[in-house]
């Protein structure tokens, strides 16, 4: 790798107690018979993690047999795809080591690089098993001794871009379509488009769909995943309480008169009104996204500005609770709106030219062109459709342990895109469990997180040459 690159961006030290199944350390032994990695950041030191672990190699030395090697590791289905892979790829050793002190191997026995392998992971004190061997003809070749079972309990979510740009993850279906509700739906509306996306689903096949497919289903996840969290947050209906509101102050203003001390906490009208005023003004950024309807507080406003009454301390007794219940809302959709505005702010003021992406709860997402247009997403380029799909599965996975496996990020994208694509990502992601593991050639990531650079130096090579 070129020492001539500056490192701007270091990121490590993650606290595995929050982070425990960040992936801290991989080891490869006799990979195409001839590599030996043992792959770490930061090296030697399996208590801290990073969100981000950057594979760097020459052409040939094995990055995206490694990711593939993760992905089909811990994908539970254990369908011929898993097989094929391991049984055909040419490895002796493939261990993986988590923050939790959690271990998965994959072995083969003596010297052997193809055909019988044997799985294992070690969890809890606890040891299981997957044993594979070739003399067999099918999936019950496979003798499972509590393997996959305890893999699935990691519930680890998994994310594959590969380098041809197909899309897989372990997930699709799980949170993805209702598929028979949906592929009547569908079929009724001879939506060709998304049936096929569920039958897609409905066969189990989650490793070669492709990019026209994974950014309609990228789309469609995200919309739900905003939806969820809107609804379960959105349990008052806010202006229907602000017009209760309205109609109790007009009440007590002709009520009994009582003298004006303000509220325990000291909050006089005038104070109270400076706040309806905020809350006005800061409910606009909520609408943005229909993550709530923008407030219309001009009448309460005016109805306090104008009294000249004494019973102004009633006034602020009833209405303080309520202003404090909206501000509590407020707090609720803040991560939301902070994770939407990012979202919205890199596609559209960073990466997209002619055209922009729309979000709100109801609508869903829309693409726009410059003329007012709303676009398919077959509309979009290769790269513009890799974005979404990252940008949509980041969102939605921010809750969850997951893997984001991508090979050579760069592939469609002009050096600008290179730049900020990464920063972009974590930038989504911050705070959450997610953990980005990627293998590239460019040195536009290469020199922006050249401490998260992990090279493939050969190891079988320093021994020999000892």
């Amino acid at each position: 790798m070129p020492t001539t690159m500056k490192n701007t961006t270091v990121l490590r030290g993650r606290d595995p107690a929050s982070h425990p199944l960040s992936i801290v350390r991989i080891e490869v032994e006799r990979l195409f018979g001839k590599y030996n990695y043992i792959l770490e950041d930061p090296p030697g030191n399996l208590s801290l993690s990073s969100p981000l672990m950057i594979l760097y190699g020459d052409n040939g030395s094995g990055k995206t047999t490694i990711l593939k090697a993760l992905f089909y590791l811990f994908a539970t289905d254990w369908e011929k795809e898993n097989i094929s892979f391991f049984s055909e790829t040419s490895l002796g050793l493939f261990s993986v080591f988590f923050a939790d002190k959690t271990k998965v191997f994959f072995t083969r026995k003596d010297h052997d690089l193809t055909g019988s392998f044997k799985m294992s992971i070690e969890r809890d004190d606890e040891s299981y098993e997957l044993v594979y061997d070739e003399e067999g003809e099918d999936k019950s070749n496979l003798e499972d001794k509590g393997f996959i079972e305890k893999i699935s309990t990691l519930n680890l979510k998994l994310f594959f871009l590969r380098d041809n740009r197909k899309f897989s993850s372990n997930i699709l279906e799980e949170d993805g379509f209702e598929t028979e509700r949906v592929k009547k739906k569908l079929a009724a509306k001879k939506n060709l488009e998304l049936l096929d996306i569920t039958k897609f689903l409905i066969a189990g096949v989650k490793s070669s769909m492709r990019p026209k497919t994974a950014v309609r289903l990228s789309i469609k996840r995200a919309e739900d995943w905003l939806r969820d969290r809107a609804l379960a947050l959105a349990d008052i209906e806010t202006e229907k309480v602000s017009n209760i509101y309205e109609t109790i102050i007009e009440g007590i203003m002709g009520s009994s008169v009582s003298e004006a001390k303000g509220d325990e906490k000291g909050n006089s009208l005038e104070d109270l009104i400076e706040k309806l005023k905020e809350q006005a003004i800061r409910s606009q950024k909520f609408s943005r996204f229909g993550l709530m309807a923008p407030f219309d507080r001009q009448k309460i406003i005016r109805l306090l500005e104008s009294y000249s009454g004494l019973n102004r301390d009633f006034i602020v007794k009833v209405l303080t609770p309520y202003l404090e219940s909206v501000n509590a809302r407020f707090k609720a959709f803040e991560e939301i709106q902070a994770i939407l505005e990012v979202f919205d702010d890199r596609l559209n003021n960073t990466f997209l030219q002619d055209k922009r992406i729309s979000w709100k709860v109801r609508d869903g997402i829309k693409i726009i062109s410059d003329s007012e247009d709303e676009l398919p997403p077959e509309y979009l380029s290769s790269g513009e459709k890799q974005l979404l799909i990252l940008f949509c599965n980041a969102i939605t996975a921010r809750d969850k342990a997951t893997l984001f496996a991508i090979d050579e990020p760069e592939i469609s994208l002009n050096v600008k895109w290179q730049r900020l694509l990464i920063r972009s990502l974590l930038e989504l992601t911050e705070g959450s469990q997610v953990q980005f593991i990627l293998a590239t050639h460019s040195i536009e990531l290469l020199s922006q997180y050249n401490e998260n650079v992990v090279e493939l130096d050969n190891l079988l090579e320093v021994r020999d040459e000892g």
